[in-house]
């Protein structure tokens, strides 16, 4: 019963939101905040799994049936910000030094070397009853590097690798006529925001 009550508690709307909203200051916390969205996505996807079976058993199936989108929405959810809190908690511990574990700020301490570069390009095309053609493609330029800072509390230095999206370029148009747009992303500020505590998904 009070492992019932401790999943029960998962789900109270107060504490979702300060799992989503507050700030993680440390890996620990991270790797907390990350166990807990874990267990609520698992937990949704069993309750996803019973919802769609009972949609079979005649009488329960229509009310089984519209019960079934909020196990799936909370799932959607949940799984997304599992993934989000486990980044964080990457990210923290590359920020945070390994002997005393001080968050170590972004400065003169931190200094970045290029190891390589690589490009990722993407296209598509389709076209419609009218015979129009669209067209798309989309080119992203990936920079590794390795980022050596020293903490600032107890001088204890550290390095690891990491790599940032630097560029992207979009072309898209129809029967010809190409619009391209330029996203300049500099490595420096990429880094900054690294250290800053940005998370980016999709990059």
């Amino acid at each position: 019963m009070k492992d019932f009550k401790s999943y029960l508690e998962l789900f109270n709307f107060k504490k979702i939101k300060s799992d989503v909203k507050e700030p993680v200051n440390n890996p620990t916390q991270a790797k907390e905040r990350k166990a807990k969205f874990k267990t609520r996505t698992l937990i949704c996807l069993i309750l996803l799994g019973i919802c769609s079976v009972l949609t079979l058993v005649p009488f329960v199936g229509t009310v089984a049936g519209i019960v079934l989108f909020a196990p799936g929405i909370g799932a959607a959810f949940f799984g997304f910000m599992w993934f989000t809190a486990g980044k964080i908690e990457k990210q923290l511990r590359n920020l945070c030094c390994d002997k005393c574990g001080e968050r170590i700020p972004y400065g003169e301490h931190v200094t970045v070397d290029v190891l390589r570069k690589r490009e990722k390009v993407s296209s598509n095309a389709n076209s419609n009853s009218r015979g129009d053609v669209h067209a798309s493609a989309e080119r992203r330029e990936y920079t590794t590097v390795k980022i050596t800072c020293q903490c600032q509390k107890c001088n204890a230095v550290k390095s690891f690798q990491k790599e940032f999206c630097t560029g992207i370029i979009k072309a898209s148009g129809t029967n010809g006529n190409t619009h391209v747009t330029n996203n300049d992303r500099p490595l420096e500020e990429r880094v900054k925001n690294y250290f800053n505590g940005i998370v980016e998904i999709g990059y």
